[in-house]
């Protein structure tokens, strides 16, 4: 059974791994039973190179089983946070801002949505004057 023990820093370039060695002996561990992640159809497959440790993104009960020569799941367990061995486990994506940076944006798209509308409406209303005849077609 396969192990996500979690988030490790990448160092400088993909060629620069981080230390993810695990002390020796048998280890007891607990988690959430999950599946293996699936690659997304746009996202071209990871780099494949030898030695370890290896960087897959999305690996494949394929992959993992031709890496190491022996037969695996098709499920990985989430290791608990509590548990040690492990990385950072309550990933976010820190990208500086929150999703109120967005507020701002979406209200501009209102506004050019409700403008739209009011000058679709404006410009397809005709007035009939009282001197004028309705056009009949």
């Amino acid at each position: 059974m396969l192990v996500d023990r979690g988030w490790a820093p990448l160092g400088a370039t993909r060629e620069v791994l981080p230390d993810v060695a695990v002390g020796a002996g048998e280890r007891e561990v607990s988690g959430i039973l999950d599946v293996l992640p699936i690659r997304p159809q746009s996202r071209p497959a990871a780099r494949r190179r030898a030695g370890w440790p290896r960087v897959l993104l999305f690996p494949t009960e394929a992959d993992v089983e031709s890496a190491l020569d022996v037969d695996v799941e098709a499920r990985i367990i989430l290791l608990d946070p509590g548990l040690p061995d492990g990385f950072e486990r309550q990933w976010r994506p820190s990208l500086g801002f929150g999703p109120e940076r967005h507020l701002g944006y979406a209200i501009q798209w209102f506004a050019f949505a409700l403008l739209t509308a009011v000058l679709f409406v404006s410009l397809n209303l005709r007035r009939v004057g009282a001197d004028q005849e309705p056009d009949p077609s």
